[in-house]
């Protein structure tokens, strides 16, 4: 049966705040950029996917925002478990994941709605991989 330290419970409760603060980090800027862009700017945000044009609604901005940082933190978790290497694997797969995303702004309507797409990615992306290095760098 192995102890706790002090040290063990520190990193612990710092690992928690580092999830929290990702999550709102990467959730509350999509919402405001959204907001400012569609509502109070006037813009109509639509994307074709499959022949059918579709608004980006602001529960699928939440939604994406969430699902990425749950799936960038749960990858840095699991790389921390299993290499010594998870910060520089993270620190060249993050960023490669945030480009790759990009190409899904591409269905975008206008060129405005691309330029928005373009914003929202990024304003989820950088939260995430920032902290995600944080996370790596724990262990």
């Amino acid at each position: 049966m192995s102890a706790f330290t002090a040290g063990d419970v520190k990193r612990t409760n710092l690992k928690t705040k580092i999830w929290g603060g990702a999550f709102v980090a990467s959730a509350v800027p999509p919402v405001v950029l959204w907001t400012a862009a569609v509502p109070v700017g006037g813009r109509h945000l639509m994307v074709e996917t499959a022949g059918t044009v579709q608004p980006v609604g602001l529960v699928s901005v939440i939604v994406a925002a969430v699902v990425a940082c749950a799936a960038g933190m749960g990858l840095v978790t699991l790389l921390c478990r299993r290499t010594t290497k998870a910060t520089a694997i993270w620190l060249v797969a993050s960023p490669l994941v945030l480009l790759l995303s990009l190409l899904g702004t591409l269905n975008a309507t206008t060129t405005t709605g691309t330029l928005t797409l373009i914003s929202l990615h990024c304003v989820v992306g950088i939260p995430v991989i920032a902290a995600g290095r944080a996370l790596a760098r724990l262990g």
